[in-house]
């Protein structure tokens, strides 16, 4: 719940009561319990509303809110930075395409198993892609789908974006026949 108030909060103009929020709710009185957290539960739930911050702040390209509010977080040392990826959607939102894939390959490196089954490149790639597509840079998602040198993971983007371009298929719509049936077989003379 606190988390949903401070994402409410941070997408106003003033996220100054968004960050009271995340240093109240340390507090005794304000999580309902009447002991105190212990230190990791703190952290965990102080970055957990910080996060719904950053995440408010990607969501319109405040580049600069989410690297205060990073500044101001404590991730965990054994689980991903999940702040990095929304700094990495907050400079899409920007238009910093380079500097979100720095963003979305550190965040990446972060994680406790990074490179060991995947590609970091092609997973940073991937989520520059999904951003670009969710910010509505359907050009730079194209750009970037077309760097990825894996073909399935590249196949799944292109689709991603022509969906994107299409816009929401209503119910009932008809659909388009699959890509196999779409021409009849050559006659044989």
């Amino acid at each position: 719940a606190y988390a949903a108030i401070a994402f409410a909060r941070a997408s106003g103009s003033d996220p100054s009561s968004a960050y009271a929020l995340a240093d109240a709710v340390t507090q005794g009185e304000a999580t309902g319990l009447k002991l105190a957290l212990a230190p990791e539960q703190q952290r965990v739930y102080r970055n957990g509303v910080l996060k719904a911050i950053a995440s408010a702040q990607a969501a319109r390209g405040d580049v600069g809110g989410v690297r205060a509010t990073i500044a101001k977080a404590a991730p965990a040392q054994f689980s991903a930075n999940e702040f990095l990826r929304l700094l990495g959607k907050a400079q899409v939102k920007a238009g910093d395409a380079a500097g979100a894939e720095k963003s979305f390959t550190d965040y990446l490196r972060s994680m406790p198993d990074a490179g060991v089954t995947a590609d970091i490149q092609t997973q940073a790639l991937a989520l520059l892609c999904a951003a670009q597509i969710e910010a509505g840079d359907a050009a730079g998602a194209q750009a970037t789908a077309e760097r990825v040198r894996n073909g399935a993971t590249q196949a799944t983007l292109l689709a991603d974006i022509a969906a994107a371009e299409a816009g929401p298929v209503a119910a009932g719509d008809a659909q388009p026949a699959p890509a196999s049936t779409d021409a009849a077989p050559a006659a044989s003379s």
